[in-house]
């Protein structure tokens, strides 16, 4: 745990992150990241990310229903690294091992970050078992279901 470190709910961008929190809860996931950690959470924003994905992947993640099966569990798992990086210690090609078994690659170009698809739009918030990096998508498994994994 991070000396001074805030729990996750009370970060300052918390509102961003209703829908993702929301799955980590009805999901169980949430409780892991209140184990011993320190975990690295990617956290999709509910105004961009969310946002974005198809209709009825949305609904499945945030109801359980919809047209598609998509595995919440091992999206919200998909999320979380153990260990906490900060931007500066993710190095272009690196390769984080999700808690869902799932390999994320690092790319780090310009001084911009991804992971997979999904670009760190707010870097680097300290939380209280790790660290928070805000990103731009959901990052949806292949083994998960739904529409969104094609693109």
């Amino acid at each position: 745990m991070t000396e001074g470190a805030i729990p996750f709910e009370e970060t300052p961008l918390y509102g961003n992150f209703t829908i993702f929190i929301d799955l980590l809860q009805t999901t169980g996931v949430y409780r892991i990241l209140e184990e011993q950690g320190p975990y690295t959470v990617f956290a999709p924003t509910d105004d961009v990310a969310f946002a974005s994905l198809p209709p009825d992947d949305l609904n499945a993640l945030t109801t359980g229903n919809g047209t598609g099966t998509i595995n919440r569990t091992a999206v919200a798992l998909n999320h979380i690294v153990k260990g906490a990086y900060n931007v500066s210690d993710l190095q272009n090609e690196t390769t984080l091992v999700t808690l869902a078994g799932n390999n994320l690659t690092v790319h780090a170009t310009g001084g911009e970050v991804r992971v997979d698809n999904a670009t760190i739009a707010i870097p680097d918030l300290v939380a209280k078992n790790g660290v928070i990096q805000a990103i731009n998508r959901v990052l949806i498994p292949n083994d998960a279901g739904g529409a969104a994994n094609l693109s």
